[in-house]
Order: C-alpha cells, then sequence, then structure tokens
C-alpha cells in the first residue's frame, strides 16, 4: 500500500527519523524526562503526532537509554532493565518455589545418642563380683 508516492513502510521511516530528530533537538528532554511529560512538552509537535503511541514510546526510551549512557549514568540503565526482569521472573520463581517445597522430602529423624551412665552406676557395674 502507498501513502503518496511513497510505501508506507518509508513513511513510517521517515516519520520514525523526524521524531527522533525532535528529540534531539529538544533542550527539555533528558535522560530523567518521563515519557508523560516529553508528551506534554513535545506532544503538539507534527512529528510526534505523525507517529502511534507504541513506536512513539519504543522510540523514546531508546533514546533516553542512549541520554543514559552517554551521561554516565549506564548502572542506572542496566538497574532499571533488572528490576524489570526480576519482576517478571518472580512469578516464575515463586510456582518453582512452591514445586520444590512440596517434593522436599521431610528431615530425616536422628539417632539419639545413648546417655552415659551416672557415675552411681559405673561404681556399681564395676564392684559386681566376677563369677568364678
Amino acid at each position: 500500500m502507498t501513502f503518496g508516492k511513497l510505501p508506507l513502510l518509508q513513511v513510517a521511516k521517515k516519520n520514525r527519523k523526524k521524531f527522533v530528530e525532535l528529540l534531539q533537538k529538544s533542550r527539555e528532554v533528558t535522560a530523567k524526562t518521563s515519557y508523560e511529560k516529553a508528551g506534554k512538552l513535545l506532544g503538539s509537535s507534527p512529528a510526534w503526532e505523525a507517529m502511534d503511541d507504541a513506536t512513539r514510546r519504543q522510540c523514546y526510551d531508546i533514546f533516553v537509554d542512549q541520554l543514559k549512557i552517554q551521561a554516565g549514568t549506564k548502572e542506572d540503565a542496566v538497574e532499571e532493565d533488572e528490576d524489570a526482569k526480576k519482576k517478571k521472573k518472580e512469578g516464575k520463581t515463586t510456582k518453582k518455589r512452591k514445586q520444590d517445597e512440596e517434593e522436599e522430602e521431610p528431615p530425616k529423624k536422628t539417632k539419639k545418642k545413648k546417655e552415659e551412665p551416672s557415675k552411681d552406676e559405673e561404681e556399681t557395674t564395676k564392684k559386681k563380683p566376677k563369677k568364678k
């Protein structure tokens, strides 16, 4: 399908490029700017409006991640990724733990140690006469 003389894929590609250029030129958008705040700042721009929300959000997240890396806050970006993975993994881990707990055998009983004879008992056993 075409839009004017350009195929839709080319139009989408040009829209993404214009959107990224808008982000790059904007001084208000930093590594700490939320998507919602960026929408308030740049939402009236034709480059912002030309994209669907999912694609725009994806491009925005990539752009902000790059800003974080450039600003030396790569650790922040990595921590956010790890937090997201942990949250996703927690659901799976909980199920696995429950299965492991169900399969776990009850603890084995330990044998009681024989009590050592008291001093009175020792003396009694020593004093018993031997049979001849």
